[in-house]
């Protein structure tokens, strides 16, 4: 119930998908998306072994793209306003370019102890080495401040649909989760056979910190390491085209969880710690 499960999300056609199998979509922010694309079937394992129910790959403006700037209010009810902001440029032959974007989402929520806070923050370089060669920096961070309401019962809710559970005022529960993730993509063109092919690789890092008051107070703190190439050929094979793609994926998560008594929504005694580690190694193709 906090992330997606069995689809595979990637940015760009990395990973954001966690060691463990569980996307958090806190640090995609759509609002620097050129398009988005939704693959079905078994051509989703093309993107790893936690893409059994398909991929959402979403595709970044590039800093041509996002050239100058732009800024954007929106509000509505319950209190909700959020605000973006880009500023981007590229080097008169093309060979350099980036930008930044960032926006803060805020909102009161219909119900009492429901206010969510989401700042995010992106950052996206380029560099156009050579006809056929692109080294890409990315780095995104997000900032999640909310607090929860609860369940109501269907008696609770009918005579007070705007009302919090007592328990989760009184422990203040919420969820404050800070990400952060970055790192390099090469994408360099060859050719073999006479024909065009595609090489990409790609080694990322992040992080994140929870802190989650509820029935007890969740605290964890985590790291993810993702290595991951593939490459792409278009040639003939018996007269008819042909097209082969293959890959490798190494991806490992280590959190650190600690479980505390929840005292008015601060740490109390500690009830369990763990460290949970996740390794994966994959590898595909597709002819």
């Amino acid at each position: 119930t906090f992330g997606v499960r069995g689809v595979a999300v990637v940015v760009d056609g990395v990973p954001v998908t966690e060691p463990d199998g569980q996307t958090r979509l806190d640090i995609v922010e759509l609002g620097a998306a050129r398009q988005v694309e939704v693959v079905r079937g078994p051509a989703s394992a093309l993107y790893g072994g936690t893409a059994a129910g398909g991929v959402v790959n979403v595709i970044s403006r590039s800093p041509a793209e996002a050239r100058g700037v732009t800024l954007r209010a929106s509000g509505g009810s319950f209190g909700f306003q959020k605000y973006d902001a880009t500023i981007g440029g590229v080097t008169r032959d093309g060979t350099l370019g980036g930008y930044l974007s960032g926006t803060w989402t805020e909102s009161d929520g219909f119900r009492r102890n429901n206010t969510n806070l989401m700042k995010r923050l992106n950052l996206r370089g380029e560099w156009n080495a050579a006809a056929r060669t692109r080294l890409t920096l990315e780095a995104s961070t997000s900032d999640l401040d909310m607090t929860i309401p609860g369940a109501l019962t269907e008696t609770e809710f009918a005579t007070a649909p705007f009302a919090a559970e007592p328990a989760t005022v009184a422990n203040k529960y919420g969820r404050r989760d800070v990400r952060w993730r970055a790192g390099l993509k090469l994408d360099q063109g060859v050719t073999l056979a006479g024909r065009a092919a595609t090489v990409a690789a790609y080694g990322f890092y992040g992080g994140r910190e929870l802190d989650h008051p509820i029935f007890q107070v969740i605290d964890q703190l985590s790291n993810d390491l993702l290595l991951g190439a593939n490459a792409t050929h278009t040639g003939e094979l018996a007269g008819r085209e042909n097209r082969l793609r293959a890959g490798v994926l190494f991806t490992r998560g280590v959190i650190n969880a600690a479980n505390y008594v929840n005292v008015a929504g601060a740490r109390g005694a500690l009830v369990s710690a763990a460290t949970q580690t996740a390794t994966n190694l994959e590898a595909f193709a597709e002819d």
